[in-house]
């Protein structure tokens, strides 16, 4: 099992649009695209909340060839998300594989 994170700080004033944008738009786009097996959305607790919040989005690929081809080509279902939020939104990505559950 692989997983891709993705994990973000959300400027407090856009927070409640972005989160729902991330729930009922991305998250679905990305499970639509047949390679993702499922998605989780986490918050980071113990983040100072007062400039914004912190979130993990892990998704699971059941392949490392179905991590490998979501990485070519995730910025077509990602990239107008990071341009309408770019500057307001921080993030870093990692992939990682499950090692033992």
């Amino acid at each position: 099992m692989y997983i891709y994170n993705t994990t973000f700080n959300i400027e407090i004033n856009i927070f409640n649009q972005c989160l729902k944008e991330i729930k009922t738009d991305l998250i679905p786009q990305l499970l639509d695209s047949g390679l993702v097996e499922k998605a989780i959305l986490t918050e980071v607790l113990g983040q100072d909340d007062s400039v914004g919040k912190t979130f993990s989005l892990q998704l699971f690929y059941s392949s490392k060839a179905h991590l490998s081809q979501f990485q070519k080509f995730h910025n077509h279902i990602t990239g107008g998300w990071v341009k309408r939020y770019k500057g307001k939104v921080v993030f870093f990505q990692t992939p990682m594989r499950v090692v033992d559950q």
